[in-house]
């Protein structure tokens, strides 16, 4: 890994005026455009307790002066209120973007779940202009700008987190270019201080693709068992699987997931036997219209989007470990062995990933409940005649 660091300069939220008693919406600039999948944080002045809105709707245990809200859809676009001491806010318009951000931030090393006082390794993948680039990071109700010590001369910009902390609210990083206001998406990290740790794969799962929940412990031990619970209601499992696989998120599959693990330390002359169940974790899927689909053609790899707008750039991401790295352009026609998946940039916006695929010299298929030989393949279930 490069040898990789980050400074942190911290500013404070100023307050509001004492004489303003009306209260008012606001969002940070640092996280306009926002973007399908991104996750922003709504500021509604003043201090106590408040109440929020959408579209004049009561948003249900909303009640921080700061409310992060995770664009899952297009419908987060809206009217958004906050209420204290009885008096409303000027409605805040939301505007999103039906695409994904034009630009990635991902983790390279570390999960989206992480022990208190660790760190995590991200990566910005940009071509090129990596000086006119910022990175931010929200946690414990304010902004701060991520310092960066070495650029690269090629490949993506890469540089660690801060040790984290626990805290209620997670942590989100994402990074802005500040000459053409271009955006990457957000990177967002939770906190815990147990040893069993439920982590999901992908970690910002979309409806109608497959999402992995793995059941983590620390210090490599020895497994006895393992419970899955959705709602707080146990789910069958086969024993000792410490990973628990949705093959296709329906809106059904929302909800709040944990994992029990039972364990012992394989060091330990004790024999003592734990049993320590992970924080919850929300499950929500992204509702996504631009697709995108890659195949092979003729042994290359190709990428399409049928509803993206004209002129979008085709990018291939090998898949290692539930992480998303990018491919160098001179093997987009080439694949090494391994599992890729690609998906459309153009300027402004980006299509989802697609469906994975495998690569290599042998043979070429999605990774899913299909397989398939030929170099050709359309959709999801391979056709195996074609």
């Amino acid at each position: 890994m490069k040898n990789v660091a980050a400074f942190f300069v911290f500013g404070a939220v100023l307050p509001f005026s004492l004489g303003q008693s009306r209260p008012t919406v606001s969002i940070k600039k640092q996280f306009l455009p926002v973007y399908l999948g991104d996750t922003i944080v709504l500021t509604c002045s003043g201090g106590g307790s408040v109440k929020w809105y959408f579209d004049s709707t009561v948003i249900p245990d909303q009640t921080q002066q700061n409310y992060i809200v995770i664009i899952k859809s297009i419908s987060a676009q809206g009217r958004y209120v906050c209420e204290r001491n009885g008096m409303k806010s000027e409605a805040f318009q939301l505007k999103v973007e039906d695409a994904f951000p034009p630009e990635i931030l991902v983790i390279q090393s570390g999960d989206s779940v992480v022990y208190k006082d660790d760190s995590v390794h991200l990566a910005l993948y940009v071509d090129n202009d990596w000086k006119n680039w910022m990175c931010y990071v929200y946690k414990n109700q304010s902004l701060y700008r991520v310092m960066i010590k070495d650029y690269p001369k090629t490949g993506p910009l890469e540089f660690m987190t801060s040790s984290v902390e626990k805290t209620s609210e997670p942590y989100i990083y994402w990074c802005k270019n500040k000459i053409t206001n271009a955006t990457s998406s957000t990177v967002v990290l939770s906190v815990t201080d147990r040893w069993t740790q439920l982590v999901p794969h992908p970690a910002l799962p979309e409806l109608g693709k497959q999402l992995e929940l793995e059941c983590i412990v620390r210090g490599a031990p020895k497994i006895r068992n393992v419970i899955f619970y959705k709602d707080g209601k146990a789910m069958l499992t086969p024993k000792n699987n410490v990973k628990y696989l949705i093959e296709n998120i329906r809106k059904t599959d929302e909800g709040n997931y944990e994992c029990q693990a039972t364990y012992t330390f394989q060091a330990s002359t004790s024999n003592s036997e734990f049993t320590v169940k992970s924080e919850p974790h929300k499950v929500f899927g992204i509702e996504v219209t631009l697709v995108a689909v890659m195949s092979y053609t003729s042994g290359n790899p190709v990428c399409t989007c049928s509803k993206c707008r004209s002129g979008g750039k085709s990018e291939f991401y090998e898949i290692v470990n539930g992480h998303y790295k990018k491919v160098n352009s001179g093997y987009q026609y080439h694949l090494p062995q391994g599992k890729y998946a690609c998906r459309v940039r153009w300027d402004t916006g980006a299509s989802s990933f697609s469906l994975p695929l495998s690569g290599g010299l042998s043979s070429v298929g999605y990774m899913g409940s299909g397989i398939c030989t030929s170099v050709v393949c359309e959709s999801s279930v391979c056709d195996t005649n074609t």
